[in-house]
């Protein structure tokens, strides 16, 4: 025991004195390498390709590059790149263009309808180089002073049919969770409630091959609210919820597979039958779309990297670090294919 508390003590009399201590010109071996991303399957209408480049461990990047994606990228884009893709017969080149998302986050208060957001990137038109269930695809990518790099997948053949490949419980009656109060002069006038539908996925393996399967739940809501002025405002939401999952058929060969369970938010309501929504809000339709598919390898190691690299110890500096899945040669990243059934819920009913 005092051989404990005594490392104990050099441990947090080390760990005290370190706070103290600043390192600099640290100079660790690094190579600039082209990172590419790109997920395809037969159902895309249009396809897309990221390009960035590898940043070093430690320093900074340049505040003035250029950033893909709506706000929410990390990597600079790379400008100039010459981007293809082949099926072994033909091939397509993708083009660095700027397309505009009608659907953004955010919302013009004045009219609730959604400000245009865009995102510029390296894009080909599906009609241009349909993807076809079963082909293997090569995608390569070039950029001046980065060596070349190149990656293969191939797109399952298998795709979910409703009714014979998986089955989707809904719950038959709405999980009411006390969310919080209202009230006027510290007394409660009503209490409000965030209500959810439960969704239980499950799908039947194969017992001749190993498949891999992927999950995920939009949910497309018009309402209408007071506009402040005698008038009302209609306003559509389309988001993704975060019950997104990856399964494997690894030991289950063959058997019934199950997704993590999904509560989907239908909202806000109230006790109060003066107030029953306390957003003062009329919902119109509230639509769920729930995305099944066949995935490849490739496609199921990066997404369930990057859950174990955002996972639970994501704050424990003394957590071990998480590799995150790469199927490309010459540089890093991903290029993956899937094959996907959707399936529509009206959550009003």
């Amino acid at each position: 025991m005092k051989t404990l508390k005594y490392l104990f003590f050099l441990l947090s009399t080390c760990t005290m004195l370190s706070c103290e201590t600043v390192v600099e010109n640290i100079n660790l071996p690094y190579e600039e390498r082209l990172v590419i991303e790109s997920f395809i399957s037969p159902q895309d209408t249009l396809l897309e390709v990221k390009v960035s480049k590898t940043r070093p461990v430690v320093g900074t990047f340049p505040s003035n590059q250029s950033y893909g994606g709506f706000g929410s990228e990390a990597k600079p884009i790379i400008e100039g790149a010459i981007v293809e893709i082949s099926d072994g017969q033909k091939k397509a080149t993708f083009q660095l263009q700027t397309i505009i998302n009608p659907f953004g986050t955010e919302y013009d208060p004045s009219t609730g309808k959604p400000i245009p957001q865009s995102r510029r990137g390296y894009f080909l038109k599906a009609k241009d180089f349909p993807i076809v269930a079963g082909k293997t695809y090569t995608l390569t990518a070039k950029a001046l002073n980065l060596p070349d790099v190149s990656a293969t997948c191939t797109i399952p053949s298998r795709q979910l049919i409703d009714g014979n490949d998986f089955t989707i419980l809904k719950g038959s009656s709405i999980d009411s969770i006390q969310n919080g109060y209202s009230n006027t002069n510290g007394v409660i006038t009503n209490r409000y409630y965030t209500l959810s539908r439960r969704f239980d996925v499950t799908v039947k393996d194969l017992v001749s091959e190993e498949s891999y399967y992927a999950i995920a739940y939009y949910t497309n809501k018009i309402y209408k609210y007071n506009d402040g002025k005698g008038g009302f405002i209609t306003q559509t939401i389309t988001e993704q919820q975060s019950f997104s999952d990856f399964i494997s058929d690894y030991k289950q060969n063959g058997k019934t597979l199950n997704f993590k369970k999904a509560n989907i938010s239908l909202g806000y309501y109230s006790t109060d039958s003066s107030n029953p929504n306390p957003q003062n809000t009329l919902v119109i339709s509230n639509k769920l779309s729930i995305y099944l598919a066949v995935t490849d390898k490739a496609y199921y190691q990066y997404n369930k990297g990057l859950i174990n690299s955002q996972g639970i110890n994501n704050d424990d500096p003394f957590s071990e670090a998480v590799l995150t899945y790469s199927n490309v040669k010459g540089g890093l990243g991903v290029f993956a294919g899937y094959n996907m059934t959707k399936i529509e819920y009206d959550l009003l009913k």
